[in-house]
């Protein structure tokens, strides 16, 4: 493949690499297109202007992940039998025909027989826990990302290669399909469209960041009245209905817990009679906020907590110290 059909930009630092990228949609941020990403598509355009600053420092999982990624990639050597290149860690690939989409490949796969040119080669890192998202090949967000690469880079053809557990070594070819990349092309030009007339997107009310992307979007109010529109009915109703329904479970939870209270008495834990499990209602010391500066005041206070698992064994060196659930 010529380098008519992309440009390779060399970054020296991942300082300069996370600057750089803020000037496209990456592969690792198409899975968001689809809804197969870690985040909403009013994330990533608010991170894309900064109006959002979820930029990650590398932690001890990431530095592992990189480092592991190494052996990752001598193991799919050995184990396919085929030769790869590593661009760099800083490396990016941007289309030329669409200079919004750019890719950083963790490794090249060079010419094989039976393939048409070179391939793309992602390693992945996983817990054991996760060995089932990969029971049926790998997770739609890794097939996508490759996807974009492929798009990025126009190789017909890549692999993705997963360690799960520190000992579970998977490998899967993935063909191009130029049906999704269409899908995702169509995705990622709403978007970029969008983030260039800095157009905020429809916020998805339910995703965990909504409330923070709305508060970044609107942090300056106009002191003037709007008529809201006339479904704002329906979330008035429903809304009243639900904090009607939580205050009611709040009563009865409290109920329960009195009644709780009541049979544990003076005990520290009470244990369900089928062992399923139990419950501390012991001493836990809070510290106050001080009313004066030189005043520290502390209030010590009995917390009903439910305990994980049914084994009443060493409850009493248990109850002495709360655990961090019960903080």
């Amino acid at each position: 493949m010529t380098d008519d059909v992309f440009e390779i930009i060399e970054c020296r630092t991942r300082e300069e690499w996370l600057d750089v990228r803020k000037d496209g949609i990456g592969a690792s941020e198409a899975p968001t297109l689809v809804g197969a990403g870690r985040e909403t598509v009013g994330d990533l355009w608010a991170r894309k202007l900064g109006i959002l600053d979820t930029t990650v420092e590398e932690n001890e999982r990431m530095e592992w992940g990189r480092r592991l990624e190494v052996a990752l990639a001598r193991a799919f050597e050995e184990k396919t039998e085929r030769l790869i290149v590593d661009p760099g860690d800083f490396t990016i690939y941007r289309s030329r025909r669409y200079p919004w989409c750019t890719a950083t490949l963790d490794r090249e796969i060079a010419p094989i027989e039976d393939r048409d040119g070179p391939g793309v080669l992602e390693l992945k890192c996983g817990d054991s826990s996760q060995a089932g998202e990969w029971k049926d090949g790998p997770p739609l967000a890794h097939l996508v990302q490759v996807q974009w690469q492929m798009l990025v880079t126009g190789y017909q053809w890549g692999s993705i290669a997963v360690l799960l557990g520190g000992n579970k070594f998977l490998w899967q070819d993935v063909e191009r399909r130029d049906d999704v990349i269409d899908v995702l092309l169509a995705e990622g030009r709403k978007l970029w469209e969008l983030i260039v007339s800095e157009t905020p997107p429809p916020v998805e009310p339910w995703s965990d960041t909504a409330s923070d992307l709305l508060e970044a979007l609107y942090a300056k109010e106009d002191g003037t009245t709007i008529e809201l529109p006339a479904e704002a009915l329906g979330w008035d109703a429903r809304r009243s209905e639900l904090k009607a329904q939580a205050k009611t479970v709040a009563e009865e939870v409290t109920a329960l817990d009195n009644r709780i209270k009541a049979s544990i008495g003076g005990a520290t834990v009470g244990t369900l009679p089928d062992g399923s499990g139990r419950y501390r209602w012991a001493h836990v010391t809070r510290h106050m906020p001080a009313r004066e500066a030189y005043d520290t005041s502390f209030r010590e206070l009995r917390r009903l907590a439910p305990l994980k698992g049914s084994d009443t064994r060493g409850q009493r060196a248990r109850s002495e110290v709360p655990t961090e659930e019960d903080r």
